[in-house]
């Protein structure tokens, strides 16, 4: 984000982190790729605050159980991996 040279700051509190997230492509979310990406717009999910909008079974239509968890937590914030 903000390449060549920028640096970008994420708020840290969960609501703020969603705000944040919301107007990014879903394509940003780790694991969408360009297949999964060609399924969740014509699903009509072209962001990530579609995406978070979405009950797990319904993303899960589209994706897959484990893919639509998977995407329903990193779409909310909820991620444990170091930085």
């Amino acid at each position: 984000m903000n390449k060549p040279d920028g640096l970008t700051e994420v708020p840290s509190d969960r609501e703020s982190i969603r705000r944040f997230l919301a107007p990014l492509p879903a394509n940003r979310i780790f694991g969408v790729g360009k297949v999964t990406q060609a399924i969740l717009t014509q699903a009509h999910f072209m962001t990530i605050g579609d995406i978070q909008k979405a009950s797990v079974k319904d993303l899960a239509i589209f994706v897959g159980m484990d893919s639509a968890r998977h995407f329903k937590q990193l779409a909310d914030g909820d991620d444990d991996r170091p930085v």
